[in-house]
Formats: C-alpha cells, sequence, structure tokens
C-alpha cells in the first residue's frame, strides 16, 4: 500500500460508496432532481458548485493532487462543500416569502 493509492481510493474512486468522489456524485444526482420534485427552478448555482467540484474529483489525477499538498486538496473540498450547503440553504430553505410567492 502507497500513500498514492490510499488517496486515490478514498478520495477519487467513484464506485466505494465511502469515497468523496462517489458522495458528490450521489449529491449531484439529488441536486439534479430537486428542480423536478420542488417545481423550482433554483438548481443553477448549487448545481454548478456541484458540479465544479465533481469535475475536479473526476479529472484531477492522485499524482497532481500529492504533489501539491494532500492538505491544501482536502481544504479545497471542504470549502467547496461549505460553499455548496450555503448555496442549497440560501435556495431551498432560507428565501424571501416573495420569492416563493411570485416562482
Amino acid at each position: 500500500m502507497s500513500p498514492d493509492r490510499i488517496v486515490e481510493f478514498l478520495l477519487l474512486n467513484h464506485e466505494f460508496p465511502h469515497s468523496v468522489r462517489f458522495s458528490v456524485d450521489m449529491l449531484q444526482t439529488a441536486l439534479n432532481a430537486l428542480p423536478e420534485a420542488t417545481a423550482s427552478k433554483k438548481a443553477g448555482r448549487v448545481a454548478r458548485l456541484a458540479g465544479r467540484l465533481r469535475a475536479s474529483l473526476s479529472f484531477t489525477p492522485v499524482d497532481e493532487i500529492m504533489l501539491g499538498g494532500i492538505h491544501g486538496y482536502l481544504d479545497g473540498i471542504q470549502r467547496q462543500c461549505g460553499q455548496i450547503h450555503a448555496s442549497a440553504y440560501q435556495g431551498y430553505i432560507d428565501y424571501p416569502i416573495d420569492t416563493a410567492v411570485l416562482a
């Protein structure tokens, strides 16, 4: 076992249910279903943020992650998750009543 292989498995494996990539794939699937389930068109920003994170996990090779530093990469993922959370909260939970009435 090498650190590269462990990082690749835990972060980038799209089939392992506890990997970050798998979780982000499931997040994006859920976000894609939200507008239809809620009859809303608010998913634009949150979907873009999740798509950007998913693309990063899909296309960043493990050697690039290791070269740049795993801690910095994980901090970036955590920051992006915070942005996704804030955008979803603002769009679906904490919005002005006027927005809901006009939609």
